[in-house]
């Protein structure tokens, strides 16, 4: 017995040595990538710090609220969603995913009452928000690149992901891109190391892929490819392998898909699914959503008018593909992709991340085409970019000297963006380093002089959601709009208007630029007017606040 157990621990040993340099270098990324991210915090960010993207503002008050104890539940009110819920009081969240705010919920409610004037509660859903995840999807790019691409690809690959600028921007930005990024990432290094025999790595695929599709519902399209690849990899029991995998994927969602049927009657329902009528002649912008009316609702498209929509998505597609690295990279990827021959396991990988990729893309033409919906490929197209850089390089016949040259040239030019991003913010003389867009301190004023349970209606309603804590409805298309909301659900206390009403298209009801413009214009409400909303105020910097006297305090 002294003989094996000798050799156990002199194989631990050998293991430890070879183990000690792969975590000092992994240390040594990770403590880089930390730095890049605390500059970018410091300079790509507003001072003081704020959330400046609508749709992270978003998230975080629905992360707020269940961090109480509310569940996923939204205090920004598409007027749509009044379809499927009939109440203004803890209206459930109908658009979004739910596992980002559930993350971002209970990282929040591990502080106490951060506070929200100062911007501290901000600043922790910046770093807990994206940051963190930012910070876990380098050792899993590190680990997926030594196996997809070798040794040498994956250290040059590793630098451009941590220097990208449209990467170190996500990392800031608060949205769940960087939560998806993480998770594809698993998901292909999990499919990866599938070798057709483990009954349980199916199981692991199906909880990525159920975790994926509960932070972007267009991933529930990704579960068929997925499906085949593990059915054709399996060497037996293909049909155990796939069922298992399936049922994970079901297992998982299914709470969710649960919950959207007691409150729809349809478990895959979301809003963000009428987006295919949305952004069109026939329904502008965002009517769907901010409209009531029955003719908004139950207008049918015809096929041409898709297919139209359709080409202009993948158009949109294509100017967002050529930008998504900020460099030259996306030109390598694509070539990258014709290069593959298919006879070995990592291209297999390849053929099936560029599958999964097509499929992104051709769902969210038809939806509202943009760089958030590729970002989370984006480590899989640098990674595969360099590999081809690198490989077309070894093809020369170039001395030592010259080969580190034309490297340094290429790290170079992929640096050049975020340096560009990064110096004129050092030499601003002005602290604020982004526009400030919602006045915060006004707004928490406005909500203190409320009693609870009001329910305004704004221009900005995910930022009086947010920073006033207080429920508001997208501002209505219209006066029947309006009306019919009132009428079926009860009274709207008042008003919170923005500079930005002045912005909303032209060809909708302008009743409410000209309530906004009466307001600024005589400093007072309009007498009789059909809201019955007097009691008003001004801000400097041009927001105003009209509400009825019976709804302050």
């Amino acid at each position: 017995m002294a003989e094996p157990i000798e050799k156990k621990v002199q194989d631990f040993v050998v293991g430890v040595d070879k183990f000690s340099p792969k975590a000092i270098k992994i240390t040594i990324w990770m403590t880089v990538s930390l730095v890049l991210f605390f500059i970018s915090f410091a300079l790509l960010t507003s001072y003081p710090i704020r959330l400046n993207q609508i749709d992270a503002i978003d998230y975080a008050q629905i992360a707020r609220n269940f961090s109480r104890g509310e569940g996923i539940t939204t205090k920004f009110i598409r007027p749509v969603s009044l379809r499927f819920f009939p109440h203004y009081e803890n209206h459930p969240e109908l658009t979004s995913p739910p596992l980002y705010p559930i993350i971002l919920g209970t990282f929040l409610k591990l502080f106490d009452k951060p506070g929200q004037l100062l911007g501290e509660i901000d600043r922790k859903v910046i770093i807990f928000g994206s940051g963190l995840f930012f910070l876990l999807s380098v050792p899993l790019f590190s680990w997926l690149a030594f196996k997809l691409v070798g040794r040498n690809v994956a250290y040059l690959a590793l630098f451009f992901y941590v220097t990208n600028i449209i990467v170190l921007k996500n990392s800031v930005s608060a949205l769940p891109d960087m939560l998806l990024t993480t998770l594809l990432l698993s998901l292909v290094l999990a499919l990866f190391y599938y070798e057709g025999s483990n009954i349980f790595k199916p199981v692991l695929i199906g909880a990525i892929l159920g975790l994926c599709y509960l932070t972007r519902y267009s991933f529930s399209l990704c579960v068929f490819p997925v499906l085949f690849y593990i059915f054709i990899k399996a060497k037996r029991y293909k049909l155990i392998h796939a069922v298992m995998f399936l049922v994970t994927f079901l297992v998982v969602i299914f709470p969710w898909l649960l919950r959207n049927y007691r409150i729809t009657g349809n478990p895959f329902f979301t809003l963000e699914w009428y987006k295919f009528k949305m952004f069109t002649e026939v329904i502008p912008g965002n009517l769907f959503w901010r409209s009531y009316v029955e003719q908004v609702f139950n207008r049918e498209l015809d096929f041409f008018f898709m297919l139209r929509k359709f080409c202009m998505g993948i158009k949109n597609h294509y100017a967002e593909l050529l930008s998504i690295t900020n460099n030259f990279l996306f030109g390598f990827f694509i070539v990258s992709l014709f290069a593959i021959n298919g006879k070995n396991k990592q291209n297999r990988i390849k053929w099936l991340i560029m599958l999964l990729l097509v499929i992104q893309l051709a769902v969210s033409a038809y939806f509202w085409p943009g760089a958030n919906v590729i970002f989370p490929f984006v480590p899989l197209m640098i990674m595969f970019a360099v590999e081809l850089f690198y490989e077309l390089l070894s093809r020369k016949k170039l001395d030592p000297f010259m080969r580190i040259a034309v490297i340094l040239i290429f790290v170079a030019m992929n640096c050049v963006p975020t340096l560009f991003a990064y110096v004129p913010k050092l030499f601003q003389e002005d602290m604020y380093r982004s526009p400030k867009k919602y006045w915060e301190d006004d707004i928490i004023t406005a909500a203190r002089s409320l009693k609870p349970r009001s329910v305004l209606i704004s221009d900005v309603p995910w930022a009086i959601a947010w920073y006033g804590n207080i429920t508001s409805i997208w501002l209505p298309w219209g006066t029947e709009d309006f009306n019919n909301i009132t009428e079926k659900f009860g009274q709207i206390q008042g008003c919170y208007f923005s500079p930005m009403v002045l912005r909303y298209p032209q060809d909708e009801d302008k009743i409410w630029l000209k309530f906004y413009s009466y307001l600024i214009r005589y400093r007072k409400a309009p007498e009789n007017n059909i809201f019955e909303w007097y009691d008003m105020k001004s801000y400097t910097q041009g927001d105003v606040f009209c509400v009825n006297k019976d709804a302050l305090k």
